[in-house]
């Protein structure tokens, strides 16, 4: 049916720690919710430090660090991904393969790696994402196949793929899936 050959490199990898962060409603909601929270903290540190009477002078430190928890807290979360990914590459391995043939067939896929061969049900996968450049196979919260949109020789069978890949599963379409 599909048959792609393709490299995964650790910009593939960060994209998907980033879009997996910052792409769906509930970690929306969480930055959302931390912003408000530390807003809320730093407020209540510059009202007491006004009326322990520490003046003007000494909100500079506490009105710049509160502005820049509130707005700096997803640029700080990407860094954070970034040391994640290096920390585990000093360890030896990446959580992914580099070399990646991926098989797809009535039932199911077979994802083989240089480290690795993988069978998965359709009726496994719980999202399908067509992001910018790639498209994400959930497979569980946390884990999904990357399949670079290079692995593709045309928009055209990309989009027979997409077409193939939602009508294999038990998924609906919503506004995190695949359009």
């Amino acid at each position: 049916m599909f048959n792609f050959t393709y490299n995964l490199t650790e910009a593939d990898y960060f994209e998907f720690n980033r879009h997996h962060t910052f792409g769906n409603q509930s970690t929306q909601k969480v930055i959302i919710v931390m912003r408000i929270f530390l807003a809320a903290f730093m407020s209540f540190i510059i009202l007491l430090n006004l009326i322990s009477g520490g003046g003007m002078g000494s909100l500079i430190f506490p009105v710049i660090l509160g502005l820049a928890v509130i707005f700096g807290f997803k640029p700080l979360m990407l860094l954070s991904i970034k040391w994640q990914i290096k920390l585990i590459k000093k360890q030896g391995k990446l959580p992914f393969g580099k070399d990646v043939n991926i098989r797809f067939d009535e039932e199911s896929y077979v994802e083989t790696n240089e480290v690795s061969e993988t069978k998965i049900n359709y009726t496994s996968l719980e999202r399908v994402v067509k992001g910018h450049h790639v498209i994400y196979l959930y497979i569980g919260a946390m884990q999904a196949t990357i399949i670079p949109f290079a692995a593709f020789e045309t928009d055209e069978q990309r989009d027979d793929f997409l077409t193939f890949i939602i009508n294999k599963t038990p998924i609906k379409p919503n506004r995190n899936a695949a359009s």
